[in-house]
């Protein structure tokens, strides 16, 4: 398990903890429709904000997926208290092929920012290839920040051995020790 032992290196660094675990059972999605007002755009931004860091994957528009942890409960009654605002909050325990499915549709919202941040850094190479430093290195400082954001998710989930894997060529990619 030398993967396992690369991304908990990583996560120490960046203080977050990781644990390996094939299936996740218990989870939260939150749906809202907050009103456009002063309050519920100041909501809706902190929940936005939050969100990575609570290993919330947006399902679709307005519906966020994550394991059931204290932080998403604390995030999914602060946006409730959103005056004029609809928050509905769902838990659920799950087993056997429930539990696969949901933690696979979540593993594949990881995979898909993964993706994205792998598409960032060939764009990167691309844009140091032709001189263009500047914009390069700003897009790596955001690409960083898209990683930490990433990591915090796969903390919440547990991390299985291909995410592991992942998450240690991205963190290679960013630092510049693997092309």
């Amino acid at each position: 398990m030398t993967q396992l032992k690369m991304a908990q290196t990583v996560a120490r660094l960046k203080d977050v903890k990781i644990n390996e675990r094939e299936l996740v059972d218990e989870w939260i999605l939150i749906t809202y429709d907050l009103p456009v007002t002063e309050k519920g755009n100041e909501a809706r931004q902190k929940f936005l904000k939050t969100a990575p860091k609570i290993g919330a994957m947006m399902h679709s528009k307005s519906v966020y997926l994550m394991p059931n942890t204290s932080q998403a409960q604390i995030a999914a009654v602060e946006l409730s208290s959103t005056v004029g605002g609809e928050v509905y909050i769902w838990t659920s325990k799950l087993e056997g092929p429930q539990a696969k499915a949901v933690t696979n549709f979540y593993d594949h919202k990881i995979q898909v920012e993964i993706e994205r941040i792998e598409n960032r850094i060939r764009k990167m190479d691309q844009l140091t290839l032709s001189g263009k430093h500047g914009m390069s290195d700003r897009m790596r400082k955001k690409s960083g920040n898209l990683y930490t954001q990433l990591l915090f998710a796969v903390a919440q989930r547990g991390a299985n051995p291909k995410i592991i894997q992942a998450l240690t060529n991205l963190e290679n990619r960013l630092i510049g020790t693997e092309n």
